[in-house]
């Protein structure tokens, strides 16, 4: 039974496959390009071929799912690619950048083909180059102020390790969300670094810290809230008038509002640009939804015979954003008339 029912599914799966789009079947070739069967690198060392892999577009002709293996056997269900000249161009450009961005500031990557039995394999061929290391890192008050305690602590980039852009643009988020969350609503973070061009140099790197005055929450004025009342909305907030301005206080509240389901859209606008500079407004913007939902479905069951459910559901039940839901069910609706029609079901 279980052979029958493999084969019936793969029998299935092969006339849905060949009556399927273009993209499912295989696609004519191009005459101009050969396929592409294999992309290799040489040189790698820092990094694997699959995170390489992930960093370029070409790619081989592979299987759309491991489902379908039994199809592509048979040449279906093949997402085929064809060699393109200037797509792997470009990816010579992106394995550099790539490997820019992670401190191999020298790297270097050049590509050819070699011929196979169905089509061609992409080689790139990689020189790494020389790793580019952090010598130090410095973060200060650019303008004298003393600065929070911990703020420049256990940064992302540190002195000895790679000098990785990514780490060196997170380092400089964690300085500023960390002053955002002690107060410091206008801080800025200016970043720079010198890499001396002698062989073995490590990068310098510096953040002068702008931290500003320490700022708390002002006046909120909430806009777009018609049938729920902006006390409501107030209530669902997570911060006062005259609490410590924190960025965070902020998200919380946003993701408040959305669960109460009624708000398609809710947006949390702090003023920076207000006086005096100590006190933040906040401008919450609301975009209201349906407040009331009804969903209907019937059904047929050898069991129940006709059954029906409803749901009525209020989103502002009585204002105040409350949440009401009403059920009903009914079942073993003309149970003896269908019985009688489909005796073989009942």
């Amino acid at each position: 039974m279980r052979v029958r029912v493999l084969l019936a599914a793969a029998a299935l799966a092969v006339l849905g496959a060949w009556f399927a789009p273009a993209p499912l079947r295989a696609q004519a070739p191009p005459t101009d390009r050969p396929e592409v069967v294999a992309v290799d690198f040489e040189g790698n060392s820092a990094f694997s071929r699959a995170l390489l892999r992930s960093a370029i577009v070409t790619a081989p002709t592979r299987c759309r799912a491991a489902l379908l293996l039994p199809l592509c056997a048979f040449g279906l269900a093949r997402d085929r690619d064809y060699l393109d000249p200037k797509v792997v161009r470009a990816d010579s450009l992106r394995l550099v950048v790539f490997y820019y961005e992670r401190g191999y500031r020298g790297a270097s990557v050049a590509w050819r083909t070699e011929p196979e039995d169905r089509g061609v394999r992409v080689v790139f061929n990689i020189r790494e180059g020389e790793l580019t290391r952090v010598e130090s890192v410095v973060a200060e008050s650019a303008d004298g102020e003393e600065l929070p305690r911990g703020i420049t602590d256990d940064l992302p980039l540190v002195a000895g390790g790679p000098f990785d852009l990514r780490l060196y643009e997170a380092a400089r988020d964690t300085l500023r969300m960390r002053l955002l969350e002690r107060g410091y609503a206008r801080a800025e973070v200016l970043a720079g670094s010198f890499v001396p061009r002698s062989p073995g140099a490590g990068a310098e790197v510096r953040y002068d810290i702008i931290a500003g005055p320490r700022a708390r929450f002002g006046p909120i004025e909430v806009l777009g809230a018609q049938k729920v009342s902006p006390t409501v909305v107030r209530r669902m907030l997570t911060f006062r008038p005259g609490d410590v301005y924190r960025s965070s206080a902020l998200l919380r509240s946003q993701r408040n509002l959305f669960s109460l389901d009624i708000f398609k859209h809710a947006e949390m606008r702090p003023q920076l640009d207000a006086e005096p500079d100590t006190i933040v407004p906040v401008l919450v913007q609301v975009n209201e939804g349906a407040t009331h939902r009804v969903r209907v479905g019937v059904g047929l069951t050898t069991d129940e015979a006709l059954n029906a459910e409803g749901r009525w559901a209020s989103r502002n039940f009585l204002g105040g954003a409350r949440s009401l839901e009403v059920r009903g069910r009914v079942s073993n609706v003309l149970a003896n008339e269908l019985s009688l029609l489909f005796p073989w079901a009942m």
